[in-house]
């Protein structure tokens, strides 16, 4: 399978979708490439969905997670100083709500390079991770864990030693294509009373900053609160706290709930509209438009981008540009220096060591950390910098 359509709901199972978005030959992100590639292997039709029933979004159109998840993605979170904060502010919700509760096993499914894990080792005897990453390398020979290299659909009961009473996962379940299914099975693998954590992108926040740019491959889901608490209330569980995190993602959506019959307790949560989705695309477009005639009509001879980001494929593409127009894209990751993305033309390099950019212009490319890259290249004091968007 190399692409799949999708039509059926993912949350609540109903065929009420409607197309709000058609993305054609959207770029696929987090590959680094060492030779500039526009092969086609790199580009599929995609679109948006919103479930009318349940405010639910989903992609239109599912591509096999063994051309994305390869051994050429890259992303690790302990490599990302935004990652690294987001994953942080998740663990101290799910200390508060924990409330120095003492747990026997802890699960996390996504967890990437044990970052997340490490920051919550004190919180249970054992602990399980479990994430496809570990399927092409070697677990730290200095974790105390019981490190599984397998997606969530491939998890099943003969790989955990006990049933666990703790259950966390961050930036993971919008990756998953059937996630009702896939969370009906952690809650029955939970124990009676576990306690369930899940951190996933807010829909909510991505329309409100019209950050389309976040719709990729990679991110099949995108949930609202009302999406996501009406599948774990459809699985039994009850509510007990959410919070959303403003600085990660442009808004990221906690979750915790409890394996327990379901209560009446539900926190506020409004319904997403395909119309409202539609124009909020539009501006979007507009704006990007805006951003084009701005570079184009400026007067530097050199311009730089600054942010080697995973999702720098996806700005160009709305920016409807292969970037041509950069010099280079700079990273301050000399892990990200020397590669190209699919379909695009500059090379990302490490930071140079400049006292100042002179004349040259910067455009921000790592969308998600604008807002200290911002502080860094104003001392540096460019002629211009151009910002894709305009809520930070």
């Amino acid at each position: 399978m190399e692409s799949a359509r999708i039509t059926n709901c993912s949350a609540c199972g109903k065929s009420d979708l409607e197309i709000a978005i058609e993305l054609p030959k959207l770029p696929v992100t987090s590959v680094f490439l060492a030779k500039a590639s526009s092969s086609e292997k790199y580009f599929f039709d995609q679109g948006l969905c919103i479930c009318r029933s349940c405010s639910h979004a989903q992609l239109s159109n599912c591509i096999d997670p063994q051309r994305i998840y390869d051994n050429t993605y890259f992303h690790r979170s302990s490599e990302s100083a935004i990652s690294r904060e987001g994953n942080k502010n998740f663990s101290s919700f799910i200390r508060k709500v924990a409330h120095e509760r003492k747990f026997r096993c802890l699960l996390e499914v996504g967890a990437n390079d044990l970052f997340l894990l490490n920051l919550l080792s004190d919180l249970a005897d054992i602990q399980i991770a479990v994430d496809p990453i570990w399927k092409y390398e070697t677990p730290p020979a200095t974790s105390k864990s019981l490190v599984l290299g397998k997606f969530v659909e491939e998890l099943n009961l003969k790989d955990v030693p006990e049933k666990p009473d703790i259950i966390i996962s961050a930036q993971t379940f919008e990756h998953v294509e059937k996630p009702a299914e896939q969370l009906g099975k952690l809650v029955e693998l939970a124990a009676d009373g576990a306690l369930i954590f899940l951190e996933v992108p807010d829909f909510e926040s991505l329309i409100r900053n019209l950050r389309f740019d976040q719709i990729f491959h990679q991110h099949i889901q995108y949930y609202s609160l009302k999406s996501l608490l009406g599948i774990f209330l459809r699985l039994g569980c009850e509510y007990v706290d959410h919070v959303v995190n403003y600085r990660y993602w442009g808004g990221s959506l906690g979750v915790a709930v409890r394996k327990k019959s379901p209560t009446i307790k539900r926190p506020r949560h409004s319904s997403i509209d395909p119309d409202h989705v539609k124009s909020s695309f539009l501006s979007m477009q507009q704006q990007m438009e805006r951003l084009m005639i701005q570079v184009s009509s400026t007067s530097v001879d050199t311009i730089y981008g600054y942010g080697a980001a995973q999702m720098v494929p996806t700005i160009a593409y709305h920016l409807k540009t292969d970037l041509s127009f950069l010099k280079a894209i700079l990273d301050d990751n000399v892990k990200r220096s020397g590669f190209y993305y699919p379909g695009l033309k500059p090379r990302t390099t490490v930071m140079p060591s400049l006292e100042t950019f002179g004349d040259a212009g910067v455009l921000i490319t790592a969308i998600d950390s604008a807002r200290p890259i911002l502080q860094k290249v104003s001392h540096l004091n460019p002629r211009h910098i151009f910002i894709p968007f305009n809520r930070l």
